[in-house]
């Protein structure tokens, strides 16, 4: 049980000033940097000082910073379907939701409703059965 408690102890340690670089650096090249978290998972504890919310998470098995402007497109490719996932972010849902409609009008995608992995996953394995 020590053993665990120190691993998690040094490894803490070692994730916190690895992202603590990575927010000094951020902030000091004027990035507006929004989180500084170490663990993952639900928020244990949280404060916020100036435009940074630091947290604490319930699972310690690293950390992050989340920067503004960190937009991620992911594109794979799944049960014969191309899937592209687009995350960013927005204040709240409603907003979040305009942005991404102007943002498929702005480059003429149509809007759809498509269905995702776990669907296609499982309407595959019913014709596999049939």
């Amino acid at each position: 049980m020590n053993t665990v408690i120190a691993f998690i102890i040094i490894f803490g340690t070692l994730v916190f000033f690895h992202e603590l670089g990575h927010l000094l650096l951020a902030q000091r090249a004027g990035i507006l940097c929004r989180e500084f978290a170490i663990g993952f998972g639900p928020k244990i504890f949280s404060f916020k000082k100036n435009e940074t919310v630091y947290t604490i998470r319930l699972l310690p098995v690293g950390g992050f910073v989340r920067m503004a402007g960190e937009e991620i497109l992911d594109h794979s490719r799944y049960l014969e379907k191309e899937d592209f996932e687009l995350e960013f972010e927005a204040a709240d849902w409603d907003e979040g939701k305009r942005a991404f409609e102007q943002l498929l009008k702005q480059f003429g995608i149509p809007e759809r409703i498509t269905k995702n992995k776990i669907q296609r996953f499982y309407e595959q394995k019913q014709k596999k059965v049939e």
